[in-house]
């Protein structure tokens, strides 16, 4: 086993000539073990696998992505977390030959709220809140029970609130690549800072969600009707219930 590579029990060894292969050269066997998982994978268990050091599949992983642009298969990265996927642009060849569920759609309240935390991330539920100017509390839930944001850390403030942060999935509805190939704001345009926040700008046509993102084996966005993300007229941001909550941080 190479030095950085955690150990597993697989039933296979490692051949004795991938330990002198340049991260170029293993970038095949990284594909092949990303298309046989068909799930995201940890840059230490593809280490273990491929029986290399994370800084060597980091490499080939950086390879492997700029071989695929052109085609019609993408290798996302975030946060250490590696999964090949087919691009937006031939997402449709993909559904006719699975036919997948339509997957939900996000309401306005929601996707200004994955806006938010796409390009001030990480940030606590309560900088969302100020931002936006509503109650995040019920959205934020929302979005992170589907697997679009999840907690990254937390801040070194009385309390401890969490941070919030994108994730892969994330990265599936959008079709990018990694979190550093989302649009650029128009020029003039700049998302507020903290404290006193102007009114915040309309980012959510900022974010293209493309509406059925595919892996290979079908919508990453699954419907879920109980959440009630299509209703565009419910409150933006206040839970159900009489009174909206405190927007202060738990």
């Amino acid at each position: 086993m190479t030095e950085g590579s955690p150990e597993l029990a697989l039933p296979v060894p490692v051949p004795d000539e991938v330990a002198d292969l340049s991260p170029e050269e293993l970038s095949p066997a990284l594909a092949a073990l990303c298309f046989s998982l068909n799930r995201p994978v940890t840059l230490a268990e593809a280490a273990a696998i491929l029986g290399r050091s994370e800084a060597v599949v980091t490499a080939a992983a950086d390879h492997l992505a700029a071989t695929l642009r052109g085609g019609g298969l993408m290798l996302q990265r975030h946060q250490g977390e590696l999964q090949l996927v087919t691009r937006p642009e031939v997402a449709w060849v993909v559904h006719r030959a699975l036919n997948p569920e339509k997957p939900g759609r996000l309401s306005r309240a929601a996707l200004e709220t994955l806006a938010i935390v796409a390009y001030r991330q990480p940030l606590t539920r309560a900088a969302a809140e100020a931002i936006r100017g509503v109650n995040c509390e019920a959205v934020l839930d929302s979005l992170e029970r589907r697997g679009l944001i999840a907690e990254v850390g937390r801040q070194e403030t009385p309390g401890h609130p969490r941070l919030f942060g994108t994730t892969l999935r994330f990265l599936q509805v959008v079709g990018l690549e990694r979190i550093e190939d989302l649009p650029p704001l128009p020029e003039g345009l700049a998302v507020p800072e903290l404290p006193d926040l102007p009114d915040f700008p309309d980012l959510p046509e900022l974010i293209e969600v493309r509406g059925e993102p595919v892996s290979s084996s079908g919508p990453c966005f699954d419907a879920d009707p109980d959440e009630g993300y299509g209703d565009e007229d419910a409150d933006p941001g206040a839970p159900p219930g009489p009174a909206p909550h405190d927007a202060a941080e738990e």
